[in-house]
C-alpha cells in the first residue's frame, strides 16, 4: 500500500521538465546500495542475522553462481563481488517488481 506519493525538481540539466511520481533515472553505482537492500529485505523477513552470516542462509536463492559464502557484511561493504546483476536484456518492468528483482540478483554470478 502506498503511503507516500511525492516528486520534486526538474529532470537534469538538459530536461527542465518536472519530476513525476513515475520519473525513470539512470542510477550509476547504485547495484551494490540495492542488492544490499533486497539482501537486507529478505533476511529481515526470516529474523535477526549477523553481519558475518552469508546471505544465503536467508536467503538460499542468492546463493547461486558461487555466491553461497557471501555475507551480510561483504554486501553493505560494496565488497560482494556481484558485479552484473541485470542482464543486458532485462526489462523495465521487471526493475519495478521485487519478486523479479530478487529473482535476477539471485542468479548473478
Amino acid at each position: 500500500r502506498m503511503i507516500v506519493d511525492a516528486a520534486t525538481g526538474r529532470l537534469g540539466p538538459v530536461d527542465p521538465r518536472p519530476v513525476q511520481s513515475s520519473s525513470l533515472f539512470q542510477l550509476f553505482e547504485a547495484g551494490c546500495p540495492l542488492l544490499a537492500t533486497l539482501a537486507l529485505q529478505q533476511a529481515m523477513s526470516g529474523g535477526p542475522m549477523r553481519l558475518e552470516s552469508a546471505v544465503s542462509s536467508a536467503w538460499p536463492l542468492f546463493g547461486a553462481a558461487g555466491k553461497q559464502e557471501t555475507t551480510v557484511l561483504e554486501l553493505l561493504n560494496h565488497a560482494s563481488g556481484v558485479e552484473e546483476a541485470f542482464p543486458e536484456d532485462v526489462k523495465l518492468d521487471a526493475l519495478v517488481d521485487p519478486s523479479a528483482m530478487s529473482r535476477l540478483v539471485a542468479r548473478a554470478a
